[in-house]
């Protein structure tokens, strides 16, 4: 979905797109393409190391590690296609920048164009890094005063500036920051005694490169510079650009393992020489080859137990896409959780929406997870209402590496008491339904306002989310209908799961701090201290709101005292907005746990707006001088018919024979009735029809003109 230009989802989606144009199914020219990019990453991390090296050894050592180094796996595993293209072509940019600055050729430099291209047409990450380190390349050109390096590598850095420029408005790009970084920090927390082994060996490699070709140490140092400045700065993503440089500098104390012992003959006597600067060099590259071999099985199977669908999964995706088969017709559109969606239309054929970059999935995600969502760098929050009350609002916190629910609000639960007709029942946020919804879009924060109405009350209900801030705001406005006295409500916040918790309160605030995090509970208003409830089904925590003004103005604030930054930037989407954006015909989501509602508001409800009731549509007439009362809710059904949109239904009384016909069409329901006598000397004298508006509405305006009458209702 998105836009239709193919360049928009860069090269590693372009090149599929190719080969199924030639007659390859999706699937093998996907696996084909991935392959192959895989493959560059040892290819490049060997080309630089030769160059480096000059070793056969040091070759095959660097293409071996790079195919099983970590960090290098999780594009590829993730299916982090264009991030694995990027760092595929721009490493081989890395190599023949060096090859091209040892001995300047044009048969390279035509490579380099090639290879920047493509790296370009990968991601848009990658402009930076390309302008950054062929910038140092060309000031060491003009410092050395060779005029084809120097115009080589100038032509290229103006050729990289024009086209990533031009490819702007493209917005050529993979998976957003956080996904990346989530995936490169997971990575890093999981083998950080193997990156720093790296980082250490990398040192040593550059010192080596001090001792014997300091132009190539400068080199390489004007590549690897401007990418750690980066990752720290920009991205953790951007270290995974200079890791096949990093093992090709390790792989570059190869060389010095031969020299290590010198056994020396002095009279009868044999000296065992070693050279420590030799001997650190190779246990430094020794204990990298051995943790990279010890953390690399362990690495993807625990990536692939938290990310590959278990069978059980696979068993469901196929049962409901074989349902969903027989249901959908040709052209209509599926959209399933990003997880499955793929999977679905592999399985069974359909087309269904499969998100190609970051922003899609969040899209999808969001479109089959909530109806409204708001999300900043330390927050998410799902409010599912009108769909379901039980979820209004879920909220999540960011963890250091997910979003992980901690509290969840539950309409159904605001309990109100209620006074009409001078009776006082209880009443709560159930089954409101949505007139509007708006957002606000502040320098400080994001707000969305959603109007609901139900018999008895309006409420006017505001989320708002800070965007630089771990806080959240729920706020009610709840305003009565005529004849309706709201007396007070109820506010709870559960906490999901149970925890320890310790506790300290004030007048308007409480705080909690559990294992897992930390939050500030403000109530303004509330006219009772909020408390910790300990509950057998779920602790809460709850305060109450005395209507003032006959309206109850009710809200909470919470503040998360210990957040973790995903440098996610603030986004927000709506269900209907979405829809509007994609036309779906079906939508998949995930069944709810057991013993809890699940969009139970989802499914539209018919709305009695008015009922006609045949015992009530009486017929007077006169029989011999005698009058009668019959209706047809007295008669005996003789024929029926149904045509399209009409009924026709004809009935028999003692004394009369109804002929009803019903018939609908968009904008109107038309009913009438034709009645006739059974014996002679029978008159008919009138007949009352009557219209009844159901309890459950609320007339708001009524007018009446020559043989009819205006109404509207709720």
């Amino acid at each position: 979905m998105g836009s239709q230009k193919a360049l928009n989802y860069g090269i590693a989606a372009f090149l599929p797109a190719v080969l199924y144009w030639f007659g390859l199914d999706e699937l093998h020219a996907l696996s084909l393409v991935a392959t192959f990019l895989f493959a560059l990453l040892p290819i490049s991390a060997a080309y630089v190391s030769w160059l480096i090296s000059r070793s056969r050894s040091a070759l095959s050592i660097t293409g071996l590690l790079a195919s099983f180094f970590p960090l290098l796996s999780y594009p590829a595993l993730a299916g982090d296609y264009a991030l694995l293209a990027a760092v595929a072509f721009t490493s081989l940019s890395f190599s023949f920048s060096l090859h091209f600055f040892s001995k300047p050729r044009y048969m390279r430099l035509a490579l380099l164009f090639v290879t920047c291209a493509l790296a370009l047409l990968s991601d848009c990450s990658v402009f930076i890094i390309l302008l950054c380190y062929l910038f140092l390349m060309t000031l060491m050109s003009w410092v050395e005063r060779d005029p084809k390096k120097l115009w080589g590598f100038l032509s290229l850095l103006m050729f990289v500036a024009g086209l990533g420029l031009s490819l702007t408005p493209f917005n050529v790009a993979g998976y957003a920051s956080i996904v990346r970084n989530s995936l490169v920090e997971s990575g890093l927390y999981n083998v950080q005694a193997l990156i720093f082994v790296l980082a250490v060996a990398g040192v040593t490699g550059v010192l080596s490169l001090y001792y014997t070709s300091r132009k190539t140490m400068f080199c390489v140092l004007a590549i690897i510079a401007p990418l750690a400045l980066m990752g720290f700065t920009l991205g953790l993503h951007y270290f995974l650009f200079a890791v096949p440089i990093f093992l090709a500098l390790c792989s570059h104390l190869v060389v010095y393992i031969p020299g290590v012992f010198r056994f020396v003959k002095q009279a009868e006597d044999f000296i065992v020489e070693i050279k420590l600067e030799r001997l650190i060099a190779g246990l430094m590259f020794g204990l990298l080859v051995v943790a990279t071999f010890f953390y690399y099985p362990s690495v993807v199977q625990a990536y692939s137990s938290t990310n590959m669908l278990s069978e059980e999964e696979v068993s469901s995706i196929r049962v409901a896409g074989e349902r969903l088969r027989g249901l959908v017709k040709e052209g209509q559109l599926i959209a399933a959780p990003p997880r499955v969606a793929a999977w679905l239309g592999a399985f069974a054929g359909l087309d269904v929406v499969t998100p190609l970059t970051a922003d899609e999935k969040w899209l999808l995600d969001s479109f089959t997870s909530t109806t409204f969502r708001l999300m900043n760098s330390y927050i998410m929050v799902d409010e599912w209402q009108p769909f379901s009350s039980r979820r209004s609002p879920f909220i999540y916190a960011y963890d250091g590496r997910v979003y992980a629910l901690i509290l969840h609000m539950d309409d159904g639960t605001n309990a109100m008491n209620v006074i009409e007709s001078n009776v006082t029942w209880h009443e709560d946020l159930h089954g409101l339904r949505l007139l509007d919804y708006s957002w606000v879009d502040t320098h400080e924060n994001i707000s969305l306002i959603l109007q609901l109405w139900k018999k008895g009350f309006n409420v006017t209900k505001t989320v708002t989310l800070a965007k630089n801030e771990a806080k959240l705001s729920v706020s009610y406005h709840i305003v009565p209908n005529e004849g309706v006295t709201l007396v007070d409500m109820v506010l709870p916040v559960y906490i999901e799961g149970r925890q320890r918790i310790v506790s300290s309160k004030g007048d308007a605030w409480i705080q909690l701090e559990m294992p897992h995090v930390k939050l500030r509970f403000t109530y303004k208003g509330a006219s009772t201290p909020p408390a910790l409830v300990y509950s057998s089904v779920q602790d809460y925590v709850v305060a109450n709101f005395t209507a003032k003004n006959e309206v109850i103005d009710a809200s909470v604030e919470i503040i998360l005292l210990n957040p973790q930054s995903s440098r996610e930037p603030v986004r927000y989407a709506s269900f209907f907005d979405i829809l509007g954006k994609w036309p779906v015909n079906y939508l998949m989501t995930y069944a709810a746990p057991e013993n809890l509602f699940f969009l139970e508001d989802a499914l539209p409800k018919p709305i009695e707006a008015l009922e006609i009731i045949d015992s009530f549509n009486r017929v007077l007439f006169s029989h011999e001088g005698v009058n009668y009362v019959e209706a047809p809710s007295d008669a005996k059904v003789i024929s029926e018919s149904v045509l399209g949109q009409s009924r026709n239904v004809s009935y028999q009384t003692a004394g009369l024979i109804f002929h009803k016909r019903l018939k609908v069409t968009a904008d109107a329901v038309l009913l009438s009735y034709d009645v006739k006598p059974i014996k002679n000397q029978t008159k008919l004298i009138s007949m009352t029809l009557s219209l009844w508006i159901p309890w459950a509405r609320t007339v708001f305006m009524q007018e009446h003109f020559s043989r009819g009458m205006k109404i509207v209702t709720d």
